[in-house]
């Protein structure tokens, strides 16, 4: 199906809501991607016991299903702001034009997104704290977090640096890939919370006689 979008964006000379359908579809896949590795590459795993974190399990199931939403509409935000031709629009950062509600739409959406991206991010950092709390029972659930808190830092800084560096393309690139990483570490840490299994790998031998 992406490939489809992808054939479908150059026939209609990327039109922006073949390419927000592009996006979302190959984010999508991305999931699948990941999920499948997880899963996969954990042979002789053994189920783990929830009870002695289970209330905190419950809310942080929730946290990381709402960080997930959150992210993916945030990147899709993002594709719709390229597409209406806003994503240039407010030259300064974190304020557009010293305000923070700047008169026009191309600045109102570009701004609109900034604030969607903070709200998004306090919730991902709240998702990252969690985890990293639950180290000491889950330590690749704590670990995952700690990733994910460093990978989004960055991406916030990437996002800055397009404002700073008079939106390059090399920057814009930067900052497309950094969300992805951002979706990948989400779906990550996604997987290893709804299918709670430690990674125990068996020691295998192999006879050659």
């Amino acid at each position: 199906l992406a490939a489809v979008l992808g054939g479908i964006t150059v026939w209609t000379e990327l039109a922006w809501w073949v390419r927000l359908f592009h996006l979302g579809i190959a984010e999508a896949a991305v999931a699948c991607m990941v999920y499948v590795l997880v899963v996969g590459w954990r042979a002789g795993s053994q189920p783990l016991a929830l009870e002695p974190m289970a209330k905190e399990t419950n809310r942080f199931r929730m946290l990381v299903l709402g960080s997930i939403l959150g992210a993916f509409i945030l990147i899709l935000s993002g594709s719709y702001i390229v597409g209406y031709g806003a994503s240039s629009s407010c030259a300064t950062w974190p304020l557009c034009r010293g305000s923070l509600f700047p008169e026009g739409t191309p600045y109102a959406l570009h701004m609109g997104h900034r604030f969607l991206a903070a709200v998004v991010g306090m919730l991902i950092f709240h998702t990252a704290a969690s985890a990293w709390l639950l180290r000491a029972q889950r330590p690749e659930v704590g670990w995952a977090g700690l990733i994910l808190a460093i990978l989004f830092v960055t991406e916030i800084l990437a996002g800055a640096g397009i404002v700073w560096t008079g939106f390059s393309i090399q920057m814009k690139a930067v900052h497309l890939s950094l969300a992805t990483l951002v979706w990948t570490a989400l779906v990550f840490l996604a997987t290893l919370v709804y299918s709670p299994q430690r990674f125990e790998f068996r020691d295998v031998s192999i006879d050659l006689r």
